[in-house]
């Protein structure tokens, strides 16, 4: 009988740990939570959850993206440093929206 996770988290829990009787390795059935229950089950028939693997893709992504505007934000930031006296008024008030708006986007990919 092919699972999908899915499948899993549809079965009531007493049909769930029906099938888990019936898997060699899984010990301990009754005690177990609905969710412990679909782990172990997942983890013996190699049964993936294609929505957690999205989220993890996702989360990797963001991080990168992160790191990548927190470099050009402190490159930003030494540049800002280096001439703080050269730099007119506007050319300030630039630099730090866009500073102002690199840490939005960061703010916002970490909630990802």
């Amino acid at each position: 009988m092919d699972m999908t996770f899915k499948d899993l988290e549809k079965m009531p829990l007493t049909k769930l740990k029906e099938y888990a009787l019936t898997i060699e390795g899984i010990n301990a059935v009754h005690s177990m939570k609905k969710q412990a229950l679909i782990e172990e089950i997942c983890k013996i028939k190699g049964i993936v959850n294609a929505a957690k693997q999205e989220a993890e893709k996702r989360k990797a992504e963001a991080r990168t993206e992160i790191i990548k505007l927190k470099g050009e934000r402190r490159a930003m930031r030494n540049e800002r440093a280096e001439k703080k006296d050269a730099l007119s008024a506007d050319d300030k008030t630039k630099l730090r929206i866009q500073l102002k708006q690199i840490k939005r986007q960061t703010r916002r990919l970490s909630k990802v």
